[in-house]
């Protein structure tokens, strides 16, 4: 069965399963969204007779169950209860006060990989900050939902963007600070449990430069945008006494590589695509380049391929 014929019999088989306040509250619909990465998702939300919001349940991971075996009963088990959860938890967003004053403290930011998301930014706000990436910003609604704001948002409240980035930057960095830890520290976390984070950002003496980093925030979603908090690039420039390498690990996290350990940026960028390649969900994704921080003369630069400069001397 195609995805398509998944979407239309999920769509037209799922009334007995929800509750009767689910479905007489409208339609059901079939909605795409584009996500990060430009990544396309397909949804099933209600056309509600109201007006009202209602939740949108993707689908695309619930077709990939069924393809491994997940009976049709099961999926729409697994749909309902998904949905009837939505329903109960879903804001009403319609009766939210969008306006600046009263979202201002729950403005965060994120970074995105410019090209990789070029269809999903044409609605989107952004700032763009070099080497191919920009932050985009969010309002933030609690329990790990949250607004993005869109060129249309903006209009309609009048948000001064000058203000909302600065805002949105501060409120990020003070919510959810930039922590470096070890590679094995994190590995060793992952694997035994979570335990106190050690951030090296916080210390005063130089760190050892024959080992690997993690450079993400505290809440270890979406920290990547740590490497772009105010001074926190030239603070472990100070910290490795020399330049270092920034690989964009996904968008939560930059694995950073002190300069004095030896390793090409060639190897490191190959290394990168495989874990890219292999490890690493498209959606998460955050870019295929290898960057390197200059401690003298504080600019963050993307490596070349030696291909790419051979092309570009004409060879």
């Amino acid at each position: 069965m195609s995805k398509e014929e998944f979407i239309m019999d999920l769509k037209y088989g799922i009334d007995p399963y929800l509750p009767e306040e689910i479905r007489e509250a409208g339609e059901l619909k079939i909605f795409t969204q584009m996500k990060n990465n430009d990544k396309l998702l397909h949804g099933i939300s209600i056309e509600r007779e109201d007006g009202q919001p209602s939740p949108v349940i993707y689908v695309d991971e619930l077709y990939e169950k069924y393809q491994i075996g997940l009976p049709m009963e099961h999926v729409f088990e697994e749909f309902a209860e998904t949905f009837e959860r939505a329903w109960k938890e879903s804001p009403d967003i319609d009766r939210l006060n969008l306006s600046y004053e009263a979202v201002k403290e729950k403005l965060t930011c994120r970074i995105v990989n410019l090209k990789m998301n070029r269809n999903r930014l044409h609605e989107m706000k952004y700032t763009p900050v070099g080497n191919g990436y920009g932050m985009t910003y969010h309002i933030e609604l609690g329990d790990g939902k949250s607004i993005p704001v869109t060129r249309g948002l903006a209009e309609v409240q009048g948000y001064d963007m000058r203000l909302l980035c600065r805002e949105a930057m501060k409120n990020t960095q003070e919510q959810h600070p930039a922590v470096l830890q070890h590679i094995e520290s994190v590995v060793f976390n992952i694997v035994i449990g979570p335990e106190e984070q050690n951030n090296l950002l916080l210390r005063d003496e130089k760190l050892q430069t024959d080992a690997m980093y993690i450079l993400g925030t505290d809440r270890k979603t979406f920290g990547a945008a740590a490497l772009f908090y105010p001074e926190v690039k030239e603070r472990i420039a100070e910290l490795f006494q020399g330049d270092y390498y920034a690989i964009p690990s996904s968008v939560h996290e930059f694995i950073l590589i002190p300069d004095e350990m030896g390793i090409s940026a060639e190897a490191l960028g190959q290394m990168l695509k495989e874990v890219n390649e292999k490890e690493v969900p498209a959606e998460d994704l955050l870019g295929d380049k290898v960057m390197k921080y200059s401690r003298e003369e504080r600019s963050l630069k993307t490596m070349e391929p030696e291909k790419e400069k051979d092309t570009e001397r004409g060879r």
